[in-house]
C-alpha cells in the first residue's frame, strides 16, 4: 500500500498517539460530538446538549470557586453572542 506520509512520520504519529492516549481520546470525543451536532442532531437533541452544557459549566464553576464568576461571565457572554447570531438569521 502506498502512503502519502513517510514511514518515519507514521511511526512518529503512532508513538505520539500511544504516549498521549487520553488527549487523543478527548480529541476524538470532541470531533464526534461536533459532527453529530452539525449533521444529525434534531432540535430536541440540541436542547438536551444545551442543558448538559449548562450543568457542566456549573460543575466547572463549583470546582474552581476562585474563578466561578469569571467562568459564568465568559459562558454568558458567549451565549449572548450566539443569541445575536441566531437573531440575525
Amino acid at each position: 500500500m502506498e502512503y502519502k506520509t513517510t514511514e518515519a512520520k507514521r511511526k512518529a504519529n503512532s508513538k505520539y498517539r500511544k504516549a498521549n492516549k487520553e488527549e487523543e481520546k478527548v480529541k476524538t470525543y470532541r470531533r464526534t460530538a461536533k459532527m453529530y451536532l452539525t449533521k444529525y442532531a434534531e432540535l430536541s437533541d440540541i436542547l438536551l446538549f444545551q442543558k448538559t452544557i449548562v450543568e457542566r459549566v456549573k460543575e466547572l464553576a463549583a470546582d474552581e470557586p476562585d474563578r466561578a464568576d469569571e467562568i459564568r461571565k465568559v459562558y454568558l457572554e458567549n451565549l449572548a453572542d450566539q443569541e445575536e447570531k441566531l437573531k440575525e438569521e
